[in-house]
């Protein structure tokens, strides 16, 4: 879910239809640590888009999406909706909380 170079074949039709025209050029990945996790956003060729994704400590994140006073929250795993593909995401989740679970235990 934290991978921008999906967005154009995914969300060609939404969120990533500005990028759909863009695939054949070269995308850069910018990460900033924040007080409350990371912020992550793009360039394409050289060019910031607008956007950004922030992972907030444990497990939320937040998207921004350049439309006018809108922000879409992605639900915690507990409240989110699974479909056979979520597999691997959902399989590091489980993993993750049990091993986070057990270094403070």
């Amino acid at each position: 879910m934290l991978d921008w170079p999906h967005l154009p074949f995914v969300h060609r039709a939404t969120i990533g239809r500005g990028l759909a025209r863009l695939v054949d050029r070269r995308m850069d990945i910018a990460v900033e640590d924040r007080p409350w996790g990371f912020r992550s956003t793009i360039a394409v060729d050289g060019v910031v888009q607008p956007g950004a994704l922030d992972f907030r400590w444990p497990n939320r994140m937040v998207l921004h999406i350049p439309v006018p006073r809108r922000t879409i929250e992605i639900p915690e795993a507990r409240d989110e909706k699974s479909v056979r593909t979520d597999a691997p995401t959902l399989r590091f989740r489980t993993s993750y909380y049990r091993r986070l679970k057990e270094s403070a235990g």
